[in-house]
C-alpha cells in the first residue's frame, strides 16, 4: 500500500557538513552506506564535493542564519529503484527550476520499524536557499 510523507526542515550554521554526513552515509554514519541508494547533487564548480560545499555554507552564513532547508519525501515501495529515481529527478526539476538552485539529495532504503518486510524508502533533498 503507498503511503504518504513529506516534511520540510532547515539547518541553522553549524549542522551543513554533520547533515551531509548523514544524508551521504560518510564519516560517523557510515553504517548506513548500505541504505544509501542513488544520491544527486547540483553545486558549484568551485565546490570540489558535497561535504565541502555544505561546510562552507556553515562558515560563510551569519551566525543565527539558516545553511539550508531540507525536504524528506517517502517514495513508493511499488516502484522500482530505477522509477523512483526517475520521479525525484523530476520532482527536483521542477522545484528548483531545472538546476537553478545548489542541492545535494540522496534516497535512503531500509526495513520499517514499523513493520517487517516492509522498506522505508525515501529521499533527503537539502538545499541551498539563494539562487545559483
Amino acid at each position: 500500500m503507498a503511503n504518504y510523507h513529506l516534511n520540510i526542515s532547515y539547518g541553522r550554521v553549524g549542522k551543513g557538513g554533520p547533515h551531509i554526513d548523514y544524508i551521504l552515509g560518510q564519516n560517523k554514519y557510515a553504517n548506513k552506506e548500505k541504505e544509501i541508494k542513488y544520491t544527486n547533487h547540483n553545486l558549484p564548480n568551485w565546490s570540489k564535493s558535497p561535504k565541502e560545499f555544505w561546510v562552507a555554507g556553515d562558515e560563510k552564513e551569519r551566525i543565527n542564519g539558516t545553511v539550508y532547508k531540507e525536504i524528506r519525501i517517502s517514495l513508493p515501495n511499488e516502484l522500482t529503484e530505477e522509477k523512483n529515481i526517475e520521479l525525484l529527478n523530476e520532482f527536483l526539476d521542477i522545484i528548483f527550476y531545472q538546476g537553478k538552485y545548489h542541492y545535494s539529495v540522496s534516497i535512503h532504503s531500509k526495513e520499517s520499524s514499523y513493520k517487517n518486510e516492509i522498506l522505508n524508502t525515501h529521499a533527503h533533498i537539502m538545499f541551498f536557499l539563494k539562487r545559483a
